[in-house]
């Protein structure tokens, strides 16, 4: 049996395996998939799995560089989009939805998005790019 380390051989081509480190931002546990800096997985952009607690919040943030597909696995969240894009025919318009697991939403780029657990969450978040630094952090709007 292979036992994992830093730099694996393994006896198939292109196998590529990554021990999954869960990092504490707040009160949300993230744990990173893939990323755009993983060796074979490039091609895929971001994949990360999040888990909250009950009335905790994750965002708003702006996402600026990538579309994202967001899926609420188990539990339900009040979930938040606010469109600033410029000559956008939504522009400034935002949109507020009890979300019930399962579900699926996009965050396209430009649009700013955040979200409050209702009860403990699980979601998965897919993206075409990873973001290292390009997302802005807009202020909690109080409407939402």
């Amino acid at each position: 049996m292979t036992k994992l380390t830093d730099r694996p051989r393994y006896p198939i081509h292109d196998l590529f395996v990554r021990p999954l480190t869960a990092e504490q931002q707040g009160a949300a546990t993230r744990l990173r998939l893939i990323g755009d800096s993983d060796h074979l997985l490039r091609r895929f952009g971001q994949a990360e799995s999040i888990r909250l607690p009950a009335r905790a919040t994750f965002g708003p943030l702006l996402h600026t560089l990538a579309d994202e597909v967001w899926v609420l696995e188990e539990g339900e969240a009040e979930v938040f989009w606010r469109d600033d894009r410029r000559g956008s025919p939504t522009s400034g318009r935002h949109h507020r939805l009890l979300a019930e697991a399962p579900l699926l939403w996009l965050v396209p780029f430009g649009v700013a998005f955040g979200l409050r657990s209702v009860q403990p969450c699980s979601l998965l978040r897919l993206s075409t790019h990873e973001a290292n630094g390009d997302q802005a952090s807009p202020p909690w709007p109080e409407e939402w």
